[in-house]
């Protein structure tokens, strides 16, 4: 008697998910990230068309690790598309694996210039993309603009402008968002008078809270395009941003605390001291405690990146700190840096490049104490620059970056990978066997589930499983009938079957059923095993398999 594997149904999504990790899983035994900070998965590119210059990346970052990446793609001239220029996402699972097919952002044309795009995410899944764009018109000014997407990357509107009303030009967007999706976006607006800082709130369903206002008044040209922005769990916010004003020590970095209502929680404060600063971030979680990091040019070849930490009422706590000095020669020099920090936490990561063109990533504590030193983030290709950093609630990291594809030519593309967190998970493995009644000769159905037996977290997302994969070895000589369960999808082609969850598995929460049937084991004591592995650290991997003996006359 024979028994066939029946088809499993999977909605289109899951299966975008299941063919994509098929095509990375490979064979053999899984293993789960023994280490903390361990990579889950390659280096992945993101974009799908490679001609020309695929760059000006950012990312975001859901609960449970699944993500977008938003990047400028200008093609090469005369490459065969319909609309060359222009705003492309790529929506990424919880092991950083690039899902579906590039997303257009922008809605309406534009005159060749789309900078910089920015984007948060919201617990969902569910993001906000924002930019600044020339119109069609020749000679036209920048404004900002803003558009909305549910967690599968469906439009929810067209492209709608921000800085209404202004007749000058506005630029730079920045945005950050609570984990409800409430969010809040910045801009500088270039007046004749100078540069003046400009936010503007928004609910969860994109509807503006009231008009724009002022956070810093109109200042020096000189004023740099960085600006950034974060949001606490109850909508409290925190600007910042470099500029020059004028003092002889060149630029410096400003930070301006915020009420959800957006009320000044007082006036515009400089953040850090040491040399000429730029290319200011800052993290936040979930309570409103922050770090501000830079880059910090003390004098010729002695470059460094900076930190300082916040409480959640504005207070210094500590002294600026050094992530990365300036290693050797200026071709070390230190830059672009760019921080996330987790919000059921506070621990916080920061990445950077070096002009040897590799990207760096650097953990710290809550408290501020470094988990390590810097550590070089493999990623292949000829260069790697401008990372861009998020982390989902429990302290894994996704990492986007500029990714040089040519020596002689401007021909980049957006690679980026996932990194697991500090924070553990414990998976446990669990197996049992029955022989199947009436069978001939005897077939053995065995279940298969997934516990992760850390204790339930009060923050949504810490401690979740996710990218949770079982591996069966069924007894020697026999073959495998069938493999299904609800949320699993299984690989029956090879003699151990991979099966894939898709789902996640909270902390204190179990995975459902997966139901493998084999034939033919003979008679006797046989023994299968299972091994499960996720993309989350797993301090107690001692009990990510299992095994089960069945006597079968």
């Amino acid at each position: 008697m024979y028994y066939t594997i029946p088809s499993i149904y999977l909605p289109p999504v899951a299966r975008t998910v299941a063919a994509i990790l098929l095509a990375l899983c490979g064979s053999g035994a899984v293993q789960a990230l023994g280490t903390p900070g361990a990579a889950s998965g390659p280096a992945l590119r993101h974009n799908l068309f490679v001609s020309g210059k695929q760059h000006q990346a950012s990312i975001a970052s859901d609960a449970d690790g699944n993500a977008v990446s938003v990047w400028y793609s200008s093609p090469a001239v005369g490459s065969p598309v319909v609309t060359p220029y222009g705003l492309r996402a790529r929506l990424l699972d919880s092991a950083g694996t690039p899902l579906g097919d590039e997303i257009v952002v922008n809605s309406t044309p534009t005159a060749g210039s789309s900078f910089y795009p920015e984007v948060a995410m919201d617990q969902g899944g569910n993001f906000t993309v924002v930019w600044s764009a020339l119109g069609t018109q020749m000679g036209s000014l920048s404004h900002v603009y803003r558009r909305r997407f549910d967690s599968l990357g469906n439009p929810l509107e067209l492209q709608l402008q921000l800085d209404i009303g202004s007749p000058t030009e506005g630029a730079s967007p920045a945005i950050a968002m609570t984990p409800a999706g409430a969010a809040v976006v910045v801009w500088k607006n270039y007046l004749p008078t100078g540069v003046e800082i400009r936010a503007r709130r928004f609910d969860s369903a994109g509807v503006a809270q009231g008009t724009d206002f002022v956070v810093a008044t109109p200042g020096s040209n000189a004023m740099s395009p960085e600006l950034r922005v974060a949001l606490d769990d109850s909508g409290n916010f925190t600007v910042v941003w470099t500029q020059d004003v004028a003092d002889g020590a060149g630029q410096d970095v400003y930070r301006r605390r915020f009420s959800a209502a957006g009320t000044a929680l007082g006036p515009a404060l400089r953040t850090l001291a040491s040399g000429s600063q730029s290319e200011a971030d800052i993290g936040m979680d979930a309570a409103g405690n922050s770090v501000v990091v830079c880059n910090s040019l003390v004098s010729r070849n002695n470059s460094r990146i900076l930190g300082r930490r916040y409480d959640a009422a504005g207070n210094a706590v500590g002294g600026e700190f050094i992530l990365a000095y300036q290693q050797l020669h200026p071709a070390y020099e230190a830059m672009n840096p760019a921080v996330a920090m987790v919000r059921s936490s506070g621990e916080f990561s920061v990445a950077w490049n070096r002009r040897n063109n590799t990207v760096y990533l650097r953990r710290y504590a809550a408290s501020g104490t470094a988990l390590g030193d810097e550590t070089a983030v493999p990623g292949g290709g000829l260069g790697l620059t401008e990372p861009r950093i998020a982390s989902d609630y429990d302290g894994d990291i996704s990492l986007v970056w500029r990714d040089d594809e040519s020596s002689y030519a401007q021909d980049y593309g957006v690679m980026g990978r996932r990194i697991a967190g500090f924070a553990s998970v414990d998976l446990a493995a669990q197996l049992s066997a029955a022989l199947v009644s009436g069978s001939s000769p005897a077939a053995i159905d065995y279940q298969v589930s997934v516990a992760n037996l850390q204790a339930p977290a009060s923050y949504a997302g810490a401690r979740t499983a996710t990218g949770v994969v079982a591996v069966l070895t069924p007894p020697a000589g026999s073959v495998v009938l069938q493999a299904s369960g609800n949320r699993w999808y299984c690989d029956t082609a090879q003699q151990n079957p991979r099966c894939t969850y898709l789902a996640e598995i909270p902390a204190g929460g179990s995975s459902d059923a997966l139901q493998v049937r084999v034939g033919g084991a003979g008679s006797g004591n046989v023994q299968a095993s299972v091994q499960v592995s996720g993309n989350q650290y797993d301090a107690a991997a001692g009990n990510d398999s299992n095994s089960v003996t069945l006597p079968v006359p």
